[in-house]
C-alpha cells in the first residue's frame, strides 16, 4: 500500500496522546496485513487569539482609520496596516479578491478577518475563473462569518500554514475544468476548517460546459 492508504479517527479528545491499532487487511492477500500499534497526538483546536488591536473595515477604495467611525475602505487598505494579533470587523456589503501579505504570525497571534454576519459579508469574484482569496505561502490567518462567492475557483492556500476557515459559506459557479470551493494544496500544514457551509450549481457527476463531458471532479474543499 506504500504511502496511498490513508484514513481518519474522529471524535476525539484534541491535544491527546492516544495508543492506534491499525489491522490492514486486503482480500487478495498482502505480505505486510499485520496489526500495528502507533502512538500520536490529536490536532489542537487553534486557541483564541491575543487580539492586539480591533479594527474595522468597510467596502471601498482607499482610506480610513480603522475605528467604527471611520473604517477602513476595503481589504486592501486593512492589508496595508496588518500586524499579527489585529483582527480586523468586516462591516456588510460585497468586497473584491483579496490576496493578504503579512507573514510570521502564530497560533496565539494570528491575523483574524470576521465578517459581522456571512449572510451579508461576501468576497466576490464578479462571475470570473477565481480565485477571490489566494493565501499561498501565508501563515496563521483567520477567516470567519464570510460569503465566498461567484466564482468558480473561490480559495488557494497551497504551501500554507496554519490557515483557519470557521462558519463560512462557499458558494461557486459552474465554468469549464474543475470547481474548488476551499483548496488547502501543496506543502500545506496545520489548517483546520471546521462549520462552514459549501454549495455548488452543478451536480455530480457534474458536466462540463464546455465540452459537454460527464467529468467526476467534484466541488468542496481538496487537500493535497
Amino acid at each position: 500500500i506504500g504511502n496511498k492508504f490513508a484514513g481518519s479517527i474522529v471524535n476525539r479528545t484534541p491535544n491527546t496522546v492516544y495508543e492506534i491499532e491499525v489491522t490492514v487487511s486486503d482480500p487478495d492477500g498482502c505480505t505486510s496485513c499485520t496489526a500495528q500499534t502507533v502512538t500520536t497526538t490529536t490536532r489542537i483546536i487553534p486557541p483564541a487569539t491575543d487580539v492586539s488591536a480591533v479594527r474595522y473595515v468597510a467596502p471601498g477604495s482607499g482610506g480610513g482609520s480603522g475605528t467604527i467611525g471611520n473604517p477602513y475602505l476595503g481589504l486592501a487598505a486593512a492589508n496595508a496596516v496588518a500586524a499579527c494579533g489585529d483582527e480586523f470587523l468586516l462591516q456588510a456589503g460585497a468586497y473584491p479578491a483579496f490576496t493578504p501579505t503579512v507573514n510570521g504570525c502564530s497560533w496565539t497571534n494570528a491575523i483574524t478577518y470576521r465578517g459581522i454576519n456571512s449572510d451579508s459579508v461576501y468576497l466576490d469574484g464578479a462571475g470570473a475563473t477565481g480565485p477571490v482569496l489566494t493565501c499561498n505561502t501565508r501563515q496563521y490567518l483567520v477567516f470567519e462569518r464570510i460569503t465566498f462567492q461567484n466564482a468558480h475557483f473561490l480559495v488557494s492556500c497551497d504551501s500554507s500554514d496554519g490557515m483557519v476557515f470557521r462558519e463560512n459559506i462557499f458558494r461557486v459557479i459552474n465554468l469549464p475544468g474543475d470547481e474548488y470551493g476551499l483548496l488547502i494544496g501543496t506543502d500545506s500544514t496545520n489548517a483546520y476548517v471546521a462549520d462552514n457551509q459549501f454549495y455548488g450549481n452543478s451536480g455530480w457527476p457534474r458536466t462540463d460546459p464546455v465540452s459537454g463531458v460527464t467529468v467526476p471532479a467534484g466541488f468542496g474543499l481538496k487537500w493535497a
